[in-house]
């Protein structure tokens, strides 16, 4: 009988920043900022006219107006490619948020001690459950009010928001038989260990 790989992967969810109002809200403040930074240099380099009581200096605005549109537009491509992924596999449940964390981060499912499905309606209201404060650094979401809430045997909390809970939840009872799933429909819970 051959081993399985310790790496199979059970379940995978790459989850993106998709909430139109943040996107309005950032292309806004973008292009007003990009506007009037754009405005000052042509209007002071291009056409000769200081702006301002004591206007910069050309070397002084010509690199600090470059540095700032192009850190804008690097911010908003951050947030573009910025992605929560979680997985499930055999040895263990993987999380990265990509590109602030430069590889995936592990959790061995033996160390977990209950794990719940849990909506929320702010990250406020998440760092408040059960008694416990949560460090934002261990919340997890990006987009949806619904994820999972893992509490490891060390006394840790973790909160990983998800599209699909019952099916993150699933995956991780399937293989990894850690403690009963609070929270599920009664067709997981009564589900037999394979």
């Amino acid at each position: 009988m051959q081993a399985e790989d310790p790496d199979r992967l059970l379940f995978r969810e790459v989850q993106k920043f998709r909430q139109p109002q943040l996107w309005v809200v950032l292309v806004f403040f973008s292009v007003f900022l990009i506007g009037f930074v754009s405005y000052v240099m042509i209007k002071q380099l291009l056409l000769g006219e200081p702006v301002g009581a004591e206007p910069l200096p050309t070397p002084i605005l010509i690199g600090a107006g470059s540095l700032l549109i192009l850190s804008v537009v690097g911010f908003l491509a951050m947030m573009g490619m910025a992605c929560l992924i979680t997985e499930v596999r055999l040895n263990g449940f993987y999380y990265g948020y990509f590109p602030f964390h430069r590889k995936m981060n592990r959790v061995a499912l033996e160390k977990l001690k209950d794990m719940k499905i849990r909506n929320f309606k702010s990250v406020g209201e998440l760092r408040h459950w059960d008694s416990r404060i949560l460090d934002r650094k261990d919340i997890y979401t990006l987009s949806g009010h619904k994820g999972l809430h893992l509490e490891l045997a060390d006394g840790q909390c973790l909160f990983f928001g998800s599209q699909n809970p019952e099916q993150l939840a699933r995956a991780i009872r399937l293989d990894l038989s850690p403690p009963p799933c609070q929270g599920l429909n009664e067709d997981v819970s009564s589900k037999e260990q394979v």
